[in-house]
């Protein structure tokens, strides 16, 4: 995340002539009409439904994981990995130590704050906390948030949606090479795996895209698209693959056609998960998430283009200044730079999907308070130590708003924010004076 100010107007580019990938046709008109659905309510999901990741257990003691690179060599970058072993304590006092690397990871994460996110990849797969074993982890340090917590609400908001996949998460204390770091958050790296983002692409729409990076453009999105995963080269046949499907549904979105359910963008979009995106970054008003960056979306060959999952709420939940982002009224996401989603919200047909499944998370909002009430009485006696370490909770950091005066009115703070913009957001769409 790039400290950066948006942009009112953004180039769009011109010409999807690009060497290395032949062009699409777009989709031909039909004069079948188009019937918006009927409107209804989606029945609230049960508690029991979550998966086991999205359930902490509040009255386990802290993980803690120590990481000690080779001759304690500090770790300065976010593109070399440092040997190191990493020992783990679960919440039972079972302690497991592995080999492997680890490096900085982040964008404004790693450079502006003094407590830094790392990236960590084992030598061999390994299950740390309960999830599927991998070899990939983040740790993140949530240095501009003073709850800790809007990711995990953030990523607590995505298990209840109707994405495949959303990361797993878990608080843990760290330790490096002797020295307390204080409380991170330890997330599965996100990556194509079976056990994690079940597709043939991941793909990253990311205004910070680098010259190293495996990316392209089309002709709507105002950023590069990047391909995280898996390792390709540009203009080889699986590039080419994912760019003329990506491009086709910008072409196909922007179609004379495109509203019709036979030849339109329903055809190219999972629009399930397109609604639930919009939606959780709406309601939460995620600063980066109008397609500039850390937007991800996944493909599987054959198949519809779906968005998620989720990431990076760190600067949501009126935790910016931000854009007026710190204000609970306002459409933030609907927004003409946020091309692809404006675009669909002009339709009646997805409007009105938007509008019903809103009513899915108004009427559990309840659960979304108590998980936040829940997690943070138990990190409160972690938070203090991490705030002994780097003294951040009456400090107003970066573009952050002032501090409100200690945790648990940063966490009242930000429950009181999301209570309004559910408020606001449901007079939006059902007040009789906006209908």
């Amino acid at each position: 995340m790039k400290v950066f100010r948006y942009i009112a107007t953004a180039f769009i580019f011109a010409s999807l002539a690009f060497s290395c990938v032949k062009p699409v046709d777009p989709a031909k008109p039909d004069d079948k009409p188009v019937t918006p659905p009927e409107e209804k309510k989606d029945d609230p999901q049960p508690v029991d439904s979550l998966p086991a990741t999205a359930i902490a257990d509040w009255n386990a003691p802290m993980p803690v994981i120590s990481i000690e690179t080779v001759n304690h060599t500090p770790i300065t970058s976010k593109e070399e990995y440092l040997r190191a072993t990493v020992t783990l304590t679960d919440t039972t006092g079972k302690v497991s130590s592995w080999s492997g690397g680890v490096r900085g990871r982040g964008n404004s994460s790693w450079n502006l704050p003094p407590k830094k996110s790392y990236r960590i990849k084992f030598d061999s797969k390994h299950s740390l906390l309960g999830e599927p074993a991998d070899k990939s982890w983040a740790l993140l340090a949530n240095y501009f948030d003073k709850t800790m917590l809007r990711n995990e609400i953030g990523y607590y908001m995505g298990r209840m949606a109707r994405f495949d996949y959303t990361p797993a998460s878990h608080f843990v204390e760290l330790w490096l090479n002797g020295e307390y770091l204080g409380l991170y958050q330890l997330v599965d790296h996100l990556k194509i795996s079976k056990s994690r983002v079940d597709s043939d692409f991941l793909l990253e729409i990311d205004e910070g895209a680098t010259d190293s990076d495996i990316k392209f453009n089309t002709a709507h999105l105002y950023r590069p698209v990047v391909i995280k995963d898996p390792d390709l080269v540009t203009g080889d046949d699986q590039y080419n693959y994912i760019v003329n499907v990506v491009r086709n549904v910008d072409t196909v979105l922007y179609s004379q056609a495109w509203r019709n359910s036979y030849h339109g963008y329903r055809t190219k979009m999972d629009t399930d998960t397109f609604v639930d995106w919009y939606l959780i970054n709406e309601i939460t008003r995620n600063n980066d998430a109008i397609l500039y960056k850390s937007c991800f979306m996944n493909y599987k060959r054959g198949g519809l283009l779906k968005m998620g999952p989720v990431w990076d709420f760190d600067i949501a939940f009126g935790n910016t200044g931000y854009n007026d982002n710190f204000k609970t009224e306002g459409w933030w996401i609907y927004r003409p730079s946020c091309t692809w989603f404006y675009r669909m919200l002009d339709d009646p047909w997805f409007k009105l999907e938007v509008k019903n499944r809103f009513l899915f998370f108004y009427e559990n909002r309840g659960r979304i308070y108590d998980y936040l009430d829940g997690y943070a009485a138990w990190l409160a006696p972690y938070v203090d130590k991490n705030d002994e370490v780097w003294n951040v909770m009456f400090t107003q950091v970066w573009n952050c708003p002032e501090p409100h005066g200690g945790f648990q009115a940063e966490i009242d703070a930000m429950k009181s924010w999301l209570e309004e913009r559910f408020e606001w957001m449901y007079k939006e769409y059902y007040s009789t004076d906006n209908q």
